[in-house]
């Protein structure tokens, strides 16, 4: 986990956990003006097969304990042959 200062300010980046699923759609629905909801987030994230964690990193502002950013990542599924991997 890093930490970053900025005029006072501190944040933390860190892998999704489980209970940023909200604030995550709050910075997608604050930077898009779209709201999407849970389903959407399942679709893409939340429910993929190959993996066992959830592809996004975020920042949160440890201050006022909310998230301030977000970076998900789209999970492919790679084959080759007979051999798969999942690669994100």
């Amino acid at each position: 986990m890093e930490r970053f200062e900025r005029k006072g300010v501190d944040y933390v980046v860190r892998p999704y956990e489980d209970g940023d699923r909200e604030g995550f759609l709050d910075v997608v629905a604050s930077s898009s003006g779209t709201h999407l909801g849970s389903e959407w987030f399942d679709a893409l994230y939340g429910n993929v097969p190959h993996l066992d964690h959830v592809p996004v990193v975020v920042v949160e502002d440890e201050r006022e304990g909310e998230l301030v950013g977000i970076r998900p990542y789209t999970p492919f599924l790679v084959r080759g042959g007979t051999r798969r991997r999942s690669r994100c």
